[in-house]
């Protein structure tokens, strides 16, 4: 079997890239108090970070807590393009140059995937948070191939869906803006998203690179001290190494027979758009679930813990 079954990996990947920026390492507001009235004491590690502290607080806010860890739970289904395809049938294994498939077409690649990890970070500023993020990810990739009717009584059997699994590291740094009390004491924010990560593919020796770019708008609201709601919509550009390549694969056929091919694929689009919903139950737990839309459909819950 060659290790070339890229093409049904790279959209894996791909997974990864999103599930990686899925977290947004949190929507940030200040915990404004009422009146501002009561004030949260200080002590060891939160003397030092977030940096700038003592300016939020002389404003009567409270900075984020310093630290956050999020278990993370990702469904991702996708399709990606084909084109350019060439495939060769060789009768078996003694066969070696075969016999050239013409007019063969691979519809677009399905990947229907599921995936959890773990992210973890910091905030340097009261606006900035830095990150970093392991995730796991099984499930399986297929597409329809459009057979010339010549060739329909050898190749009909051919089986198209492929089992995959990947590890995938990285890093990230999440900027935010907000402005607090702009209309019926609700906040307006937004923030950007940076993140690049590395995958190991299970059939493949080559780590493959990821760069995630996400922007984010919405609206923010303290119903009480510690209880918060956030909703908000943007979009997400994703490049690197999954983007689009040449690709090629092995599949067996009736007895000994096989079918070799090479293709290109690439992701119908580098762009989509997500929507999301946090709620902030206390200063220590953050529920953050998104959704993405348009070329792919993408469905995620975090659970954040803050110290």
């Amino acid at each position: 079997m060659f290790k070339s079954k890229l093409l049904y990996l790279t959209t894996v990947v791909s997974v990864l890239m999103l599930f990686s920026n899925v977290a947004n390492a949190q929507v940030v507001t200040l915990d404004t108090y009422e009146e501002f009235t009561e004030q949260e004491e200080s002590n060891g590690v939160v003397d030092f970070i977030p940096f700038m502290q003592k300016q939020v607080r002389k404003i009567g806010a409270v900075p984020p807590k310093p630290f956050f860890i999020a278990p993370m739970f990702f469904y991702l289904n996708e399709n990606r393009n084909v084109t350019d395809v060439k495939a060769r049938y060789h009768m078996n294994p003694g066969d070696k140059l075969g016999t050239e498939v013409d007019d063969m077409v691979m519809n677009s690649v399905n990947a229907e995937t599921f995936s959890t990890g773990i992210r973890g970070g910091f905030w340097l500023f009261p606006f900035l948070s830095m990150y970093g993020f392991y995730a796991y990810t099984e499930g399986s990739t297929s597409f329809d191939v459009e057979i010339p009717i010549s060739w329909e009584s050898v190749m009909e059997d051919i089986d198209t869906t492929t089992n995959i699994s990947v590890h995938t590291g990285g890093v990230g740094v999440n900027a935010a803006y907000g402005m607090k009390d702009l209309f019926f004491k609700t906040d307006v924010f937004s923030n950007i998203d940076v993140n690049s990560s590395w995958s190991k593919v299970s059939l493949l020796d080559n780590l493959m690179y990821t760069i995630t770019v996400s922007m984010r708008a919405g609206l923010s609201k303290n119903f009480t001290k510690n209880f918060r709601t956030s909703l908000w919509i943007g979009g997400m550009y994703r490049g690197g190494s999954a983007t689009g390549t040449k690709v090629g694969g092995k599949y067996s056929l009736k007895g000994d027979s096989y079918a070799v091919y090479t293709a290109h694929q690439a992701s119908l689009s580098p762009w989509s758009m997500v929507a999301g919903l946090q709620v902030g139950i206390s200063r220590y737990f953050d529920i953050i679930t998104e959704f993405g839309f348009l070329n792919r459909f993408q469905a995620n819950v975090n659970l954040s813990f803050n110290f």
